[in-house]
């Protein structure tokens, strides 16, 4: 999902609606959104397949990462 999605997506919403992030797997399944921010780095993907992310200025990708904690 980029920005411009998720801008669209969360625009739908009154200014003042609690952002959460829900998580079906363990026994704390929901998190409060901390910050979001932009870091620059290069993406690649683990022998899993999962999307892996190696921080560094020079990298060529640059994602919006939003950090999160248990609610």
């Amino acid at each position: 999902m980029t920005v411009g999605e998720l801008q669209k997506r969360l625009a739908k919403f009154p200014p003042d609606t609690t952002v959460v992030v829900y998580w079906e797997e363990g026994s704390d399944s929901h998190f409060a959104v901390d910050d979001v921010s932009l870091k620059t780095g290069n993406p690649s993907r683990g022998t899993d397949g999962k999307p892996r992310f190696k921080f560094s200025q020079a990298g060529p990708a640059t994602w919006a990462f939003i950090e999160i904690s248990p609610e």
